[in-house]
This record gives structure tokens, sequence and C-alpha cells, in this order.
């Protein structure tokens, strides 16, 4: 974090490197949900012993 606030020069001479996060789309949705991707599976790998 910057101590102050930058230059706007500081911003168009590629001083940061912002990554793209965003979720990629998905094709045949259609209003539906995402794919299950079995977090259930790994909730009971990881606690399953622990209750």
């Amino acid at each position: 974090v910057p101590i102050e606030v930058p230059m706007p020069e500081d911003w168009v001479e590629g001083r940061f490197n912002f990554i793209e996060f965003k979720p990629p789309r998905l094709a045949n949705v259609h209003g539906g949900g995402l794919p299950h991707i079995r977090l259930d599976r790994v909730l009971e790998f990881l606690l399953g012993d622990k209750f």
C-alpha cells in the first residue's frame, strides 16, 4: 500500500500490475446455477472427524 496517493502519471507508466479477477463465462447455463464442485465432500474430509 503506497504511503501517499500516486500521481496521475504513475497510473499510465505500468507501475501497477492489476490482475483481472472474475469468474469465467459458462456456456449453456441459461439461468441455471453453477456446476456442483462437491464442497460437501471437501468439508467432510476436512472436518468430518472433528465433530
